[in-house]
């Protein structure tokens, strides 16, 4: 392997250290710190494939859980603002979605190629406080960068997910899409958005607040209390070509993601226009047409056709309206 970037500039800042030297200066190992903690954070930003290499559950037998099901990680996304989702795949091909904050540490900034772990916590956990390693959903080690992407070890943490299983990774970062066509508008389309309202036209004849249909449709199940009925839908378009449909509870706790891949129709010129689908396999020319019919930094508008139907969603960024069931 090769490790490039935040391992040279580890090595180069190490290496003005004499670890016999007990005057060093407490800013400076502060400072290399942060400089190790923010080059892993800046190449970790954005969406991995993996591929599951070889099992860990030897070394790591303690720290395997007993499941019916064993779940491997599928692809992971990680964002600067320290939040992931992972998705994962168990033995019967069936995907799920894990999300939380991602927490970089390094064990000692003086040793020599110091290698850092990335912990896994619930979106809920403090990470501004005493950070409790022990309460981490699972952490990321012996991570490195390498010409070919990342090789790392996942080791199961303190929870009950799926994701239960030690293994050895490697992942390739899918490319980053280029977004210049939309000028000023394309910070604005990677935000977190909340829909509003979905009025979908049949016949002429327009349905409003269509989205309390689908919550209502999606999660029939969860009417006799047995789950968590979702109270509205938020969107997140990220530049990694992933297209995420999140069901939040009225705590804004995601309840249930829906994940599709999305690209710039290059039949329009003005980057207005854009393909998704919900499969990896299907042809982009087979997918669903969106037009962005309006975009600024606290609404969206969007326009899908799929199967003769015509959906127009209303987005807001600080608004919620959640169904009533």
């Amino acid at each position: 392997m090769k490790p490039i970037l935040f391992s040279l500039m580890a090595l180069l800042l190490l290496g003005c250290l004499d670890k016999k030297d007990t005057a060093v200066d407490p800013l400076v190992e502060k400072q290399l710190f942060l400089e190790l903690q923010l080059q892993a954070e800046i190449q970790l930003v954005g969406k991995w494939k993996v591929r599951k290499k070889v099992s860990n559950s030897g070394s790591n037998s303690g720290q395997s859980k007993s499941f019916l099901t064993n779940c491997s990680i599928d692809n992971f996304e990680m964002f600067e603002n320290q939040n992931f989702i992972i998705k994962t795949v168990d033995d019967n091909g069936n995907f799920n979605f894990v999300t939380g904050q991602y927490y970089t540490y390094f064990e000692s900034v003086v040793t020599q190629g110091e290698i850092p772990r990335i912990y896994l916590f619930t979106a809920d956990y403090d990470l501004k406080g005493t950070v409790d390693f022990e309460a981490a959903l699972g952490s990321i080690e012996n991570l490195a960068f390498t010409s070919e992407g990342v090789e790392f070890d996942y080791t199961p943490g303190n929870s009950d997910l799926c994701l239960n299983t030690p293994y050895t990774y490697e992942a390739a970062k899918e490319e980053k899409i280029e977004v210049d066509g939309l000028g000023e508008q394309a910070v604005n389309l990677f935000l977190e958005w909340n829909l509003k309202n979905l009025v979908v036209t049949v016949d002429g004849s327009d349905l409003s607040n269509f989205q309390c249909e689908i919550i209502a449709q999606s999660f029939e199940s969860c009417f006799d209390g047995s789950c968590t009925l979702p109270g509205y839908i938020s969107l997140n378009i990220t530049e990694y070509g992933s297209y995420y449909w999140k069901y939040r509870d009225t705590d804004n706790t995601i309840v249930s993601i829906e994940d599709a891949f999305w690209k710039f129709d290059d039949r329009d010129p003005t980057a207005q226009t854009f393909l998704i689908k919900y499969d990896a396999l299907k042809p982009w020319d087979l997918g669903n047409t969106i037009k962005i019919i309006s975009l600024d930094s606290s609404r969206m508008e969007l326009i899908e056709t799929r199967n003769l139907l015509e959906y127009r969603y209303h987005f807001t960024i600080n608004e919620v309206e959640n169904c009533t069931f």
